[in-house]
């Protein structure tokens, strides 16, 4: 694959006269392509701020995927099965080589290049194995054996592509492994899978999925294969079950998918959502006790169209709202669901999430407001949220 680079202008230099180390650094510096940030970024970091206080929210337990933890010690242990993983989907087509998915990933991996916001040391590491003279990597033919370094984000991309794509056709398959054996492997890899921060892009995926299965076999990635395991546990999704496939341009990466199932494909981001949850900055909605006294009423929705259908019938003071169950194993995936809106914020994008867990936010505030939301006709169990 080639990267285009920038080359920067150089102050000439004057007879007798040797140039600035600094320049000479600063050029080799502006010389290396960093995207530029002109578009095409989709991958974010969560702010500092709110990853320091909630880490277990949003940083892997079990594996790494992409560059932001990439080599982190507590994650060493999955690179071993991801090796195993790449081996075994190899295996599944013998009539595909590995040179195959050497070639798929080399034909996106400089788009891949520039999806991410945030350059780790994988990324320098990989500048600085190209720029060398024989060097190779993401400029110019392949690296050298000498000089590894330069093909690591290719690397990357290679194994934990295969590594998912790998575990979701053995999930679908129902096939036997060590990895989801293990009582907890299961949902501790579905949730590291959906974080923002542990994501390569979903043309990656589908780049080596097109040579993994045949395609005369060739299922639809999205709908058969990962999108019926995108969920929260216990929660109202969309009713429509028919729901139409996004744009290629509209995947980016599995949270995004996730996004798309709780509101409902049907759904565009722009319209209906936007209109029935969009934020105002002076919004002040009194909480489930205060409603309460004031003479509201609260109701189970028992046919919701999604997990956003919250309803307020002025003429009866009735709300009604659907059940959803937040514990421990949906938590990381919300608030990773309300960090990516964060990063897509625009002038007419609706934030449905965010929304929802801010009028969450002012309805219940005490064990008294989630009191009364037990009580409601139609409830059994857990509040909803």
């Amino acid at each position: 694959m080639a990267t285009v680079f920038v080359t920067a202008p150089s102050t000439p230099e004057i007879q007798g006269q040797r140039r600035d180390a600094l320049e000479m650094v600063v050029q080799r510096r502006l010389g290396q392509d960093d995207g530029d940030g002109s578009g095409g970024m989709t991958i974010f970091r969560v702010p500092a701020h709110f990853r320091e206080a909630s880490k277990e929210l949003y940083e892997p337990r079990l594996v790494s995927i992409g560059p932001y933890y990439r080599g982190r010690e507590a994650l060493r242990a999955m690179e071993q099965h991801k090796w195993r993983y790449l081996r075994e989907l190899v295996a599944r087509r013998p009539e595909a080589s590995l040179a195959d998915y050497v070639a798929a990933v080399r034909a996106v991996e400089q788009r891949a290049w520039r999806c991410y916001a945030e350059r780790t040391s994988i990324f320098d590491a990989v500048a600085a194995a190209q720029a060398e003279p024989s060097g190779g990597g993401i400029e110019g033919e392949q690296s050298p054996p000498g000089n590894p370094m330069a093909d690591d984000f290719a690397e990357m991309l290679l194994l934990d592509g295969c590594f998912i794509l790998q575990f979701f056709i053995k999930w679908n398959c129902f096939e036997h492994d060590e990895l989801c054996e293990v009582g907890w492997g299961l949902k501790l890899l579905r949730s590291d899978l959906l974080l923002l921060e542990n994501q390569i892009p979903f043309f990656v995926l589908e780049a080596l999925f097109g040579v993994a299965i045949p395609e005369a076999e060739r299922v639809d990635l999205l709908r058969r294969l990962i999108l019926p395991h995108l969920s929260l546990d216990d929660s109202i999704f969309s009713r429509d079950e028919s729901i139409a496939v996004p744009t290629r341009e509209a995947l980016w990466f599995l949270p995004r998918l996730l996004r798309r199932r709780l509101q409902g494909l049907a759904h565009d981001d722009t319209a209906d959502l936007s209109l029935r949850l969009r934020p105002h900055p002076d919004l002040a909605v009194p909480s489930v006790t205060m409603l309460h006294d004031a003479g509201v009423q609260f109701r189970l929705k028992t046919s919701p169209q999604d997990m956003f259908d919250i309803t307020f019938d002025k003429a009866k003071g009735v709300m009604r709202m659907p059940r959803i169950q937040v514990g421990q194993a949906n938590t990381p995936l919300l608030v990773n669901i309300i960090a990516f809106e964060q990063t897509t914020g625009g002038p007419c994008t609706s934030f449905p999430l965010s929304s929802y867990a801010a009028l969450m936010g002012f309805l219940v505030k005490i064990g008294k407001d989630v009191e009364h939301l037990k009580k409601r006709p139609g409830h059994h169990g857990q509040p909803p949220c």
